[in-house]
């Protein structure tokens, strides 16, 4: 899988206007397998990465760290945050 990360430019919603999104991707075909808009502001430090084969985390400095699992059926779920 591929995780792909991009700024949202719309501002149709002014609360996710320049905030992280991002999108995982089988690697084979580039389809998406799941799309996620964050409430992580671009104009703020953060990172996001793969935490393991089936978990990414993304660390930002004004939400604090969140971290997204994929389940037995392959969807992805959002953990509960940690404001740190």
């Amino acid at each position: 899988m591929i995780l792909a990360t991009s700024v949202n430019q719309s501002k149709a919603d002014p609360t996710k206007y320049l905030c992280v999104r991002f999108e995982i991707r089988d690697d084979r075909t580039g389809a998406v397998i799941h799309r996620q808009q964050t409430s992580a502001s671009d104009v703020m430090r953060w990172s996001i990465h793969w935490e393991s084969n089936e978990t990414i985390r993304l660390e930002s400095s004004d939400v604090g760290t969140c971290w997204w699992d994929c389940q037995p059926n392959g969807s992805w779920k959002e953990r509960q945050m940690k404001k740190e």
